[in-house]
């Protein structure tokens, strides 16, 4: 499966989990399956390369988080380890980077 096809699969979880509050984002986390890991990977990953571009505030409000968003993309972290990230931390940073994620998506998604 590609990222773009695993993106569009995931895309209502992406935007559920960029409007609920903080406790019905851990729950999700916590049950969520490998693919929605996957993708949530993608999206930062793509975000820290420069693909998605950040505005100041965003960058500037992500900065605390920045070890948590190293070790969900780094390749030796297994499914486990970055799930277990997501869902301890609530996924604090997942509004903010979700948001400008989608704004990106849709644009793509509607072409």
């Amino acid at each position: 499966m590609s990222e773009t096809e695993r993106v569009e699969k995931n895309v209502d979880f992406l935007k559920i989990l960029s409007k609920c509050k903080s406790n019905m984002r851990k729950v999700i986390l916590s049950n969520a399956d490998k693919d929605l890991i996957n993708t949530i990977c993608e999206c930062v990953h793509n975000c820290l390369n420069g693909n998605i571009e950040l505005n100041n505030e965003i960058k500037t409000k992500l900065k605390r988080h920045k070890n948590d968003l190293r070790n969900l993309v780094g390749r030796n972290k297994s499914i486990k380890i970055k799930k277990k990230i997501l869902s301890q931390k609530g996924g604090a940073f997942l509004p903010l980077l979700l948001s400008t994620v989608l704004g990106g998506l849709s644009s793509i998604f509607s072409k």
